[in-house]
């Protein structure tokens, strides 16, 4: 079998993603509900992590990310990675 270098990447004139487009859907506030409270099955783990993205609406990253500095318990305050000021959370009392 003869092996040979190609001049050019054959995915060169693919366009690169874009990040500006906005999701088309989000969950609806009884979607959520429905998922937070059919979680408790998947462990305490995943149950906790899945809960904690639903009540304070970070992304998974901005979580897995958070030092303990960035969390204010008594405040119930969390922080944000991103510069964004309405990425700040104060997750209050939240039930569902």
């Amino acid at each position: 079998m003869m092996c040979d270098w190609l001049d050019a990447t054959p995915v060169e004139a693919t366009p690169n993603p874009s990040s500006d487009i906005p999701p088309d859907r989000f969950l609806r506030m009884n979607e959520l509900t429905q998922v937070y409270q059919t979680v408790d099955p998947l462990g305490y783990t995943i149950t906790g992590l899945i809960k904690l993205l639903i009540i304070n609406g970070q992304r998974h990253i901005e979580v897995a990310l958070m030092r303990w500095a960035d969390i204010d318990l008594a405040a119930r305050h969390m922080a944000s990675l991103s510069d964004e000021p309405h990425r700040s959370r104060d997750v209050g009392d939240t039930r569902f």
